[in-house]
């Protein structure tokens, strides 16, 4: 496993303070660092995931989901764009390249 190295500044007081609690933790302030920047990387990651709606907005989407709009003759022509592309057709015996 290759590692890197990240430099940092903080002041003396932040200092004792993670020192502190890296020692409480029974680790060096490294490990204690990493470890506590990675919990928060999850968290945030996660939290980039999930999407909370309050009651009214959960029903407006469902609402959305099950009646949808008419199409917009903005969205009729580009459908119409997209079908008469290269990517728009079909054939069977050919593949997209990704």
């Amino acid at each position: 496993m290759k590692t890197d190295r990240v430099y940092t500044r903080i002041n003396i007081e932040d200092k004792e303070k993670l020192m502190r609690a890296a020692h409480i933790s029974g680790l060096t302030i490294n490990q204690f660092l990493v470890q506590s920047g990675l919990e928060k990387a999850e968290k945030l990651i996660a939290q980039e995931l999930v999407v909370l709606l309050s009651n009214e907005e959960r029903k407006s989407f469902f609402n959305l989901l099950e009646n949808p709009p008419p199409p917009s003759d903005y969205l009729k022509q580009a459908t119409m764009e997209f079908k008469n592309s290269e990517l728009g057709q079909k054939d069977p015996g050919k593949t997209a390249a990704c």
